[in-house]
């Protein structure tokens, strides 16, 4: 096979393999930890390395495949661009690594009996199935997670609990996770100021339903999320949304403290990037808040 066809059929390996492993987990045959974020790209280098000559060539083709897969998700709408782009830091290396740990695999195996090597290629469809299969009854489990945004504002406690118990437009300037493709904020209706009343959270693609379990104007607003339909979210599970509204002499620091599920992992790794997410959308609401706040003040 000469080098063109040799690296094309790389790149369309490449796909195919992800593909693979993205459907095992679409499928819920292997969960969204170690097996999936580690593993898949891990066999699917290794299976890569077993095969053409390893050089730079293979790498660009590899990504070429790579290119195509990460496309397919994002025009499919299986997955946002964000989550595309937080996965590469992970996937990339990773699959490189498998490529070198495969080709120099295949390179001692080629010395010694070349017989082995058909052996050797099922070996990660063992592992993966395996590892996911263990994954998936015994580790596939949330973790719990909390996040706090804070602000303090020149203002009396009720007159800033007034202005963020219901919003009709959310507007300012987006973080670069927005622009990715992080859900924006809109508007938030609250419909009546008492427990068990309905406050819905709009964004620009999806929703967040809350249930008030506690409310007390200036002090706080405690909330239980009773729904969500937010793209990139499948793997979380919101709990409970709360404001603290606390005033000193001068000003009012406002806590806002969102409580939710993953089942990421690494952890080490996704619950950086979940936090950081939602502190983004918090200080989106909280800027807009102090937007209106001053407004209103001239």
């Amino acid at each position: 096979m000469n080098r063109k066809r040799q690296y094309a059929l790389t790149a369309l390996l490449s796909f195919s393999l992800s593909v693979v492993g993205f459907t095992l987990f679409y499928f819920e045959l292997i969960g969204l930890g170690y097996t999936f974020f580690i593993l898949v790209p891990l066999c699917v280098g290794y299976f890569l390395g077993l095969r053409p000559d390893f050089g730079i060539a293979l790498i660009v083709s590899v990504m070429v495949g790579l290119a195509a897969f990460f496309f397919f998700l994002a025009t499919s709408e299986l997955e946002g661009m964000i989550c595309i782009i937080i996965l590469l830091p992970i996937f990339i290396p990773l699959i490189v690594l498998g490529i070198w740990l495969g080709y120099v695999i295949k390179t001692k195996l080629h010395k010694k009996d070349k017989s082995n090597i058909l052996k050797i290629s099922l070996y990660p469809l063992v592992v993966l199935l395996f590892s996911g299969g263990i994954e998936h009854f015994f580790g596939n489990r949330y973790d719990d997670a909390i996040v706090e945004s804070t602000i303090e504002l020149p203002y009396d406690a009720a007159i800033v609990y007034d202005f963020i118990k219901r919003v009709d437009t959310l507007e300012g300037e987006r973080s670069l996770l927005m622009m990715l493709g992080l859900p924006v904020p809109q508007k938030c209706v609250l419909e009546k100021e008492e427990t068990g009343a309905k406050r819905i959270c709009y964004f620009e693609e999806g929703t967040i339903e809350e249930e008030v379990t506690d409310i007390k104007r200036g002090e706080f607003i405690k909330m239980k999320v009773t729904d969500y339909k937010l793209p990139g979210f499948k793997w979380l599970k919101f709990d409970e949304a709360t404001y603290l509204f606390t005033q000193t002499d001068s000003a009012t620091k406002l806590t806002r403290i969102t409580t939710y599920r993953s089942k990421l992992k690494p952890r080490i790794y996704w619950e950086f990037w979940e936090k950081q997410a939602i502190k983004e959308q918090h200080e989106y609401v909280l800027n807009d808040l102090k937007r209106r706040l001053d407004a209103k003040a001239k």
